[in-house]
């Protein structure tokens, strides 16, 4: 079609093209119309929406012709403007009277299927204010509302006072984490502080307790070896063309030291009820690791091997900060317990 029309504006006169452009219309309209009398006397449940898209492409067929005066003059486009919006509403009522049915419902689940009834309704009618109203009590009646509590308010007698900071954005980075990589649509984490201010009454409260913090202290294992070489020890010069050279074995120890230092924290992480009731609870564990490996000598020099000398010149061997260790474990611990709430919410999928 599209390459007839093509043809024509260069040569209106064009009898092939013409042809080839009224059958080719022709033959589009029979299929598209033969699409909605299909879907209309089916038992679909989308067969408004359904009707809706194929009246839809008819009428771009139409505009696609209507744009060359000349073309349309023999190909007489129909104009379906009044079949689309009247499918259009009757795609919007029926999304609408689904949505209400689901409404009637006392779960979660026929509230989740109201709001995508509602969202549906709302690409016909996209600023319909009433609807984006139902939209939204449909939403709030199916989302699940889940608090978490500051650790602050479970252990006031914090070991980590001086690093408090590293706790509040500890909980800044996991709600957001929770909130922007939820796994449902439907499920809502807010701090004590918004869920007050916002008056949201939360179906649920996570508790977040941290153990005790147990930064390790730098642990060596100490390894001796004793290396020796053949060297030149003397050397007697008689004359240019003769010198004697004297050799010897000379040693050397090398203390090899393995640095390690281990770190750990724990979490207890736990479900409740607004009225107490524990739902779920889980004990999670945060470990930093950290070794290094460097060497000293006695003894003479001339004994020690290129890789020796390698291990000897190592000197990355400063054990990390207590906060580096600190920011550490915490994202660990942020993972975690991102991974263990998205798993127990899934259940609300």
């Amino acid at each position: 079609m599209d390459a007839a029309i093509k043809k024509l504006q260069k040569d209106p006169n064009d009898y092939e093209s013409r042809e080839v452009l009224k059958s080719s219309y022709k033959y589009a309209v029979e299929q598209y119309e033969d699409q909605i009398r299909i879907v209309s006397n089916s038992s679909s449940e989308t067969k408004y929406d359904q009707a809706f898209e194929q009246y839809i492409q008819l009428q771009n067929l139409y505009e696609k012709i209507r744009r060359y005066p000349s073309i349309a003059q023999f190909i007489k486009p129909v104009d379906y403007s009044s079949q689309v919006e009247s499918s259009r509403e009757k795609a919007y009522t029926a999304h609408i009277e689904k949505g209400n049915k689901w409404m009637e419902g006392e779960d979660r689940r026929s509230y989740r299927e109201a709001y995508y009834e509602f969202k549906n309704a709302l690409r016909y009618k996209t600023n319909d204010f009433d609807t984006r109203k139902k939209l939204e009590d449909a939403y709030d009646a199916a989302v699940v509302k889940v608090m978490l509590v500051p650790m602050d308010a479970i252990n006031n007698n914090y070991y980590y006072s001086n690093s408090s900071y590293q706790v509040r954005n500890f909980q800044d980075a996991l709600l957001r984490n929770l909130n922007n990589n939820s796994s449902s649509e439907f499920i809502k984490y807010f701090t004590e502080w918004s869920t007050e201010s916002k008056r949201i009454e939360p179906d649920e409260i996570v508790e977040l307790r941290m153990g005790r913090m147990n930064i390790g202290q730098p642990y060596d294992q100490n390894t001796s070896r004793q290396v020796s070489k053949e060297v030149v020890v003397k050397e007697r010069v008689y004359s240019k063309d003769s010198v004697v050279k004297e050799y010897g074995k000379v040693y050397a120890t090398i203390t090899t030291i393995k640095r390690t230092l281990v770190s750990d924290v724990d979490m207890y992480v736990t479900t409740k009820e607004p009225k107490g009731k524990t739902l779920w609870s889980d004990n999670l564990r945060s470990e930093h690791q950290w070794k290094t490996e460097f060497a000293t000598y006695t003894g003479d020099e001339r004994a020690l091997s290129e890789s020796d000398k390698t291990l000897l010149n190592k000197n990355d061997y400063k054990t990390p900060k207590e906060e580096d260790i600190t920011n550490d474990l915490l994202t660990k611990l942020q993972n975690d317990v991102t991974y263990k709430l998205r798993n127990y919410y899934n259940r609300y999928q």
